[in-house]
């Protein structure tokens, strides 16, 4: 089943307010919400952990360089034109040119990282914010692929304890995580590091074992 949209209701006040895309696993009561029907670990578990480069007809003129997990990109562009026309019209029905991705349990959070990355080329000038949470985005794509998002969003990832998600896949196969780590520890405490796969001990890197 692929993914819905739906417009539910306008931002809290016209103009300068941004407009909300909901990239998630279940619907939401307010902005625009996608359902997801699937978790990130069959993905990761059924698919060889291949790079490929960001589909042209999505990506014009993006270096082939830039590359996401296979899967993740699958999952991306079975969704990309209905979130694009979406996001389209809410922000001429608005009149904003700012956008919050937010997307949770996995392959929502890896879903709303690509289509930042799809937006700021599809839309030029639009202002981006993307945040991935409870339960936090895996690693999405390579170290050109996280720079070329990076410059173009400000990122928030928000990890949970122990959660294993944000250490999938592997460094060590060359997937590497956007910045802005915020992670729920233990005690609930809220630690905040700057920077890409920051190895601070109270960071998920450092604080959840390696599985493998």
């Amino acid at each position: 089943m692929l993914p819905h949209y739906e417009q539910l209701a306008a931002p809290p006040a016209l103009g300068s307010s941004p407009l909300l895309l909901e990239e998630t696993e279940a619907p939401f009561s307010t902005g625009m919400w996608a359902t997801i029907p699937r978790s990130s670990l069959p993905v990761i578990a059924s698919i060889n952990f291949d790079f490929k480069p960001l589909r042209s007809f999505l990506f014009p003129g993006i270096s082939s360089s830039i590359r996401t997990h296979d899967g993740f990109g699958d999952a991306h562009a079975a969704s990309a034109n209905a979130v694009l026309a979406a996001v389209r019209t809410g922000l001429s029905r608005y009149k904003t040119n700012k956008v919050a991705l937010t997307g949770w349990h996995s392959l929502g959070g890896a879903i709303a990282i690509i289509a930042t990355a799809h937006l700021s080329v599809q839309i030029p000038g639009v202002q981006l914010r993307t945040i991935t949470y409870i339960y936090g985005s895996p690693r999405v794509g390579n170290q050109a692929f996280v720079n070329f998002v990076n410059a173009r969003s400000v990122m928030n990832r928000i990890n949970h304890k122990d959660d294993l998600i944000p250490i999938l896949p592997g460094r060590s196969l060359n997937f590497d995580h956007t910045e802005g780590e915020i992670h729920v520890v233990n005690s609930n405490a809220w630690v905040s590091y700057p920077g890409q796969d920051n190895t601070n001990k109270q960071c998920t890197i450092g604080y959840v074992g390696n599985i493998f």
